[in-house]
């Protein structure tokens, strides 16, 4: 008897978990499923470099060719400059913070790498931060290759930086267009002008411009 009514429970049991599925399956898929979060309609695409912990938010916010850039020529140029020209080109970026920084010094020039810093006009004591780290600075760098020298980037603030980047590389480019919210820690808006490749971006508060 006490084997005749295990089996009965094991049976009453399996009938009970065969109904329960059931039920579950017959249920519309709106309740089964987690609700979605609604996003905005801008298209974020998340970036190929890996996020880590530290970085809670990272996303590339735009990757489209810019074919119609009236300064196509002018860019391409960009890729071989002598140091004359690295110097006129470096004065032309500062030129649109509207006097806001003057040249301090050749930050270093290696056989590879070049940079020059600029300085804000109201720092005192100007002298101080040659080599030394400088908040109130713009350090554009160049890449080279022998006497040839290439425009590699520049860090700053959006106001400084989003003149030239709408005037030389994206004419078309609206500042609401580059709206960032404060838990994106990182966004980037990358753009291809013919063969040239430039990036618009933030890492925390700090802007870039660059050339890939």
């Amino acid at each position: 008897m006490y084997i005749l009514n295990t089996h009965y429970l094991l049976n009453m049991k399996k009938i009970f978990l065969f109904f329960s599925l059931l039920m579950v399956i017959s249920l519309p898929a709106q309740t089964r499923s987690k609700s979605v979060k609604k996003t905005s309609n801008k298209k974020v695409v998340t970036t190929s470099k890996p996020v880590t912990n530290a970085v809670p938010a990272s996303a590339e916010i735009s990757s489209r060719p810019v074919e119609s850039n009236s300064n196509y020529d002018y860019v391409k140029t960009l890729n071989h400059l002598n140091e004359k020209k690295a110097k006129e080109f470096a004065d032309k970026l500062v030129a649109y913070t509207s006097g806001k920084y003057i040249f301090l010094h050749v930050k270093y020039n290696t056989s590879t790498q070049y940079a020059l810093r600029y300085i804000s006009a109201t720092v005192k004591d100007k002298e101080k931060y040659i080599n030394q780290p400088c908040k109130e600075c713009m350090d554009i760098r160049f890449k080279k290759r022998g006497q040839v020298y290439t425009f590699d980037g520049v860090w700053g603030n959006f106001p400084d930086l989003f003149p030239a980047w709408k005037d030389i590389f994206v004419p078309t480019a609206k500042t609401t267009d580059y709206e960032t919210s404060d838990q994106m820690v990182m966004a980037e808006w990358k753009h291809s002008i013919g063969s040239v490749q430039v990036a618009f971006g933030r890492l925390g508060t700090a802007w870039y411009l660059v050339m890939k």
